[in-house]
């Protein structure tokens, strides 16, 4: 038979990956045993062609590679951008003045689904068109409502306060507390679970897209931790939650700033779905190569 290239049997094995990983489930120590790879066959075609296999999975895994440090390095800029923008300590140019404090008391609207409007699982449907946004909706600050359940027209229209539109800031208050949601493609008429506070500038106080990002940063986190202290709360009260107070420049400013940020979130965004889509790539390979499905030479 044709002699066995290493890099065609890494491959392979990878491939086999969920199928090992099931027979090592029944056992109490993640082990396979040797005389379960002894009595393994692999379909092996001339060793040229294992070669070249092995060398279309590497450009793969490259191209994967590559796409994963952008990422990462992105990342790192944009937490850097936030760090910088977000406390003055660098300033657009063409902007200058005084930074000055918005409270979340005086200069915010805090709104939730009341106590007694608490929705039961029931109520949660899987179609309809009167979304429901609840805390595991949100995807790296967006709501996806491709996850998201509906609820009844009565439901909808029970509170106008929380009826969701564009440029609404979103925080969970229960369960994983300070998660943060902002509002910008709506897709129809939608509004919250118990679990989520909407937050809105009182006479243009603030962008609300600025305060997303405060929201999101270590800012947020500073203040959340003076407020849980090391205790596990799984509740953010609106009483501690209002006493949250931040800095921030005039208003374009602060627009300005969301833009550059919302930007760096945007080519993350692009960059992730690419890097999806060449590990999709990379399975798919996967199988029909090391298959023989498609054959290389």
């Amino acid at each position: 038979g044709a002699s066995l290239c290493n890099r065609f049997l890494y491959y392979w094995l990878q491939s086999k990956k969920r199928e090992f990983e099931r027979i090592a489930m029944g056992n109490t120590i993640k082990t396979i045993g040797l005389s379960y790879f002894r009595q393994l066959k692999l379909p092996l075609p001339t060793k040229t062609e294992q070669q070249a296999i092995a060398e279309a999975l590497s450009d793969a895994d490259a191209l994967i590679e590559l796409l994963e440090q952008l990422i990462t390095k992105k990342r790192n800029l944009k937490q850097g951008a936030m760090q910088e923008l977000l406390t003055s300590k660098r300033r657009l140019p063409g902007f200058r003045g005084e930074w000055h404090s918005i409270s979340m008391k005086s200069n915010a609207v805090l709104k939730a689904r009341i106590g007694w409007q608490a929705l039961t699982t029931a109520e949660y449907l899987k179609s309809g068109e009167y979304f429901l946004v609840t805390g595991t909706d949100f995807i790296a600050g967006k709501v996806n409502w491709s996850t998201c359940h509906f609820v009844n027209r009565w439901r909808y229209v029970q509170d106008s306060n929380i009826q969701l539109r564009n440029g609404d800031v979103l925080l969970t208050k229960d369960g994983t507390i300070g998660k943060v949601g902002y509002v910008e493609d709506l897709r129809g008429l939608a509004t919250l679970n118990s679990g989520v506070f909407v937050i809105r500038p009182v006479d243009k106080a603030f962008d609300p897209l600025f305060l997303f990002y405060i929201l999101s940063s270590r800012i947020f986190d500073d203040f959340l931790g003076k407020i849980t202290a090391g205790s596990t709360i799984t509740h953010l009260y609106q009483k501690d939650f209002v006493t949250f107070t931040f800095e921030a420049p005039q208003l374009e400013e602060q627009t300005a700033i969301g833009e550059i940020l919302s930007d760096m979130d945007v080519e993350i965004g692009s960059l992730e779905s690419k890097l999806n889509k060449a590990k999709q790539i990379k399975q798919g390979m996967m199988q029909e190569l090391l298959t023989g499905r498609i054959r290389l030479v």
